[in-house]
């Protein structure tokens, strides 16, 4: 779908005569990567809108949940409209949780729990896109390293009375960390 769109979207240009007919490829992939990253904060922005979110939470939520999900991994649908689909309502059902009120006691044990699951199962990825023992620790260490930065915005945040800011770090953590057990158990059984 979005390669079909970014295609469109290149034609589009060359037509209206933006770019030339040896530029389509590179616009085409140009505009390709720019839906495929706006993709995901689509949704959110529109849940952030749905559950009366101001939008600064909803970007804390995107911008703890994106890095984390690419350092860590997790289970991936092999179809992209599917994945969306599902992306969608996991992600809108995480923004909900993060509107209800939560001690900061309760809030920091749902953020240390899923800090250390994905510290000691990370990184997990598909069979699609294997990784040599390199990119494994890099991974982890970048992993890592965003989860003690994460960890310490969310401490801050609960230490000064903020913990309904704090619930967005710690719930895109926590969808973060609970997305990677489809993946494990699917490795472990070997579940297709």
């Amino acid at each position: 779908m979005i390669s079909f769109l970014s295609s469109r979207i290149a034609l589009w240009l060359h037509r209206h005569k933006a770019i030339s007919e040896a530029e389509i490829p590179l616009y085409n992939y140009a505009a390709f990567l720019i839906l495929y990253t706006l993709t995901p904060i689509l949704p959110i922005l529109c849940f952030s809108f749905l559950f009366h979110i101001p939008v600064l939470y909803s970007i804390l939520f995107f911008l703890t949940f994106l890095p984390l999900r690419k350092y860590t991994g997790g289970f991936h649908f092999h179809s992209q409209i599917l994945c969306l689909i599902t992306s969608t309502l996991i992600e809108g059902f995480f923004l909900f949780l993060s509107t209800l009120p939560v001690s900061g006691r309760t809030l920091l044990l749902l953020q240390s729990g899923s800090c250390l699951s994905l510290i000691l199962w990370s990184p997990v990825f598909s069979d699609q896109r294997p990784l040599t023992q390199k990119e494994q620790r890099r991974c982890k260490r970048i992993a890592v390293a965003l989860l003690a930065f994460f960890s310490g915005i969310c401490y801050l945040l609960c230490a000064v009375g903020h913990t309904a800011v704090a619930a967005y770090t710690v719930y895109a953590i926590l969808m973060t960390a609970l997305l990677q057990y489809p993946a494990i158990i699917q490795k472990r059984t070997h579940w297709k």
